[in-house]
């Protein structure tokens, strides 16, 4: 038999131990809210570095760039984007001709609008740029989820010119996002303009492999999320159900069952409607996500509790201690790894 002490050190010692893991729980979020994190696939792209372009050598270099003006639709969660902008080539018309230069695209989206070229001369160099809008979807890893951090690329290619023929050279400076655009909760932290070309293979049997090669600029924008209202209404209503299941093990009275029970089939109510609540807003995918993870441990530990609540009317007291260690435990070595580790 316990003592009066003993049985009062548990409790208080539960008590302890479920604070202690909501505050480690939120300071473990610190590292990943501040910084960068961006798990996105990159598109196929050889650099053109100084020698790759010594060996390409083409007969033409276009500097190539992109003035974003507005985003009228960024919707990350559905993966859905669409810009207005404008595309600008600066060349040596003895090089090559604004005909060579008019039929580029964007891979992976499609131009609703395309406004007549405008053309100036630049001392020998000629400058021809478009208005454009542009809809486009990007690879998209949302494995940290609320949590996501996202760079977008946007992909500029012409598949009806060799890099032989003329290279499209871009770099940080030519690729301008408009600062004066808000977009809602995300923050712009850097831009990127990568130049290079790619190469396909449409033959894999024949030797040598029948290849085909155009040039390509890859426009990059890295975003963090602005706002923690998604990490609130995911993580903080699940949380907040995992320290009701565990507070379910401290009354150690056996009147007290019923509200241990009640306390329990609460907490499994509350996950069921949850999961109808937060589907809708996170993103639709074929693999696990944190809040997945963490909404699978909570329930997992939910079903066990309830088991072992219906198993046992006077579990002991000990052995509720141990379960709320263990739980709290396994909550946080979890958490460690899907922020420290997985990524």
């Amino acid at each position: 038999m316990m003592s009066h002490f003993q049985k009062h050190a548990a409790i208080y010692g539960q008590v302890g131990t479920s604070f202690a893991t909501l505050i480690i729980f939120v300071f473990l979020l610190y590292k990943p809210l501040i910084q960068f994190t961006n798990l996105d696939g990159n598109p196929a792209l050889i650099k053109f570095t100084e020698q790759e372009l010594k060996a390409v050598n083409p007969k033409a270099i276009v500097k190539t760039g992109l003035y974003i003006k507005d985003f009228p639709e960024f919707s990350v969660r559905n993966n859905k984007f669409k810009f207005e902008a404008v595309v600008s080539f600066e060349y040596d018309p003895k090089e090559v001709t604004f005909d060579q230069l008019k039929d580029f695209y964007f891979e992976r989206g499609q131009i609703t609008y395309k406004s007549a070229p405008a053309l100036r001369k630049i001392g020998s160099k000629n400058l021809a740029y478009y208005s454009v809008m542009v809809q486009f979807d990007n690879d998209m890893n949302y494995r940290r989820f609320p949590l996501d951090d996202h760079q977008i690329k946007i992909i500029f290619q012409n598949q009806q010119l060799s890099p032989n023929d003329v290279a499209f050279v871009s770099n940080d400076n030519r690729f301008i996002v408009s600062s004066d655009r808000y977009i809602n909760a995300w923050k712009g932290i850097n831009t990127f303009a990568t130049s290079g070309y790619v190469e396909e293979v449409l033959e894999r049997i024949e030797k040598p492999q029948t290849t085909i090669q155009y040039p390509r600029v890859v426009f990059s924008i890295d975003y963090s999320r602005y706002s923690l209202k998604s990490l609130f209404m995911i993580l903080l209503p699940l949380l907040a159900i995992f320290l009701i299941l565990v507070f379910s093990l401290i009354p150690a009275s056996e009147h007290l069952y019923g509200t241990r029970l009640i306390m329990c089939t609460s907490v499994l109510s509350a996950l069921i409607l949850y999961l109808f609540a937060i589907t809708p807003n996170a993103p639709e995918v074929g693999y696990m996500m944190i809040s997945d993870y963490i909404y699978i441990y909570v329930l997992l530990s939910a079903i066990i509790v309830f088991g072992l609540t219906l198993a046992s009317k006077e579990l002991h007291i000990l052995y509720r201690f141990l379960i709320n260690i263990s739980l709290n435990s396994g909550l946080l070595i979890l958490w460690y790894y899907l922020l420290y580790i997985q990524s």
